[in-house]
């Protein structure tokens, strides 16, 4: 079953899912984060982990339609969500607006704006949400030292190309819905939730705007 809420009524029904508790999440660090394991890679050793979190900023508790950056912000950071949705869009030339993503908790955003140092898009809050800012520079010089988790950016990387090389093809609305609702339920499953009946954060006008 596929539910669909179009009001704000819609975190209320997300509450157990995300098991939000905005002064816990703020004050938890990587070390003792619960979803750590999703945007950290495990063979960064402890000692590593403390020097990373001397650079990492936890944003929050952040609302509904508050902005994390705008398109054409400069660009010094990406991000890592600790709780809640983010949606990431761009406002084209006649002020048509397209979604071009959208992320959970574990999952990191801002990775498309690193070649032109600036922000080639807006990230926007769907529901109560924290997350985490990790200065770009800091982060390539820890990268330097630490293999793995260079490689694991760069798969992150990847996926973001994918993704949007397999929502430009030529497939029809039924066939993009079908394939995003597939996606979203493998990347709940992949963090312990149902993945067969779930709440989306997102509006029905907001599914449409990225398909």
């Amino acid at each position: 079953m596929l539910i669909i809420h179009d009001d704000s009524r819609r975190w209320v029904e997300m509450r157990s899912n995300t098991g939000l508790n905005g002064a816990s999440l703020t004050q938890t660090t990587c070390s003792n984060c619960s979803i750590r394991g999703l945007c950290i890679p495990a063979e960064v050793g402890r000692n590593d982990l403390y020097k990373l979190e001397e650079w990492i900023e936890t944003h929050g508790v952040l609302h509904k339609g508050d902005h994390i950056f705008l398109q054409g912000d400069a660009f010094s950071s990406i991000y890592a969500v600790r709780a809640g949705h983010i949606k990431t869009y761009v406002d084209d030339e006649e002020g048509v607006r397209r979604i071009i993503g959208f992320y959970m908790p574990g999952e990191i955003f801002g990775l498309e704006s690193i070649y032109a140092e600036r922000h080639q898009c807006s990230a926007e809050v769907l529901d109560t949400a924290v997350v985490c800012k990790l200065p770009f520079h800091e982060l390539i010089h820890i990268c330097s030292r630490l293999p793995g988790l260079q490689s694991h950016l760069l798969r992150l990387m990847s996926r973001e190309l994918v993704t949007a090389s397999l929502h430009s093809a030529k497939h029809s609305v039924h066939s993009r819905l079908a394939e995003f609702l597939r996606d979203w339920g493998k990347r709940l499953a992949q963090r312990g939730y149902a993945n067969r009946q779930f709440t989306l954060p997102m509006t029905r006008q907001e599914i449409a705007g990225y398909l």
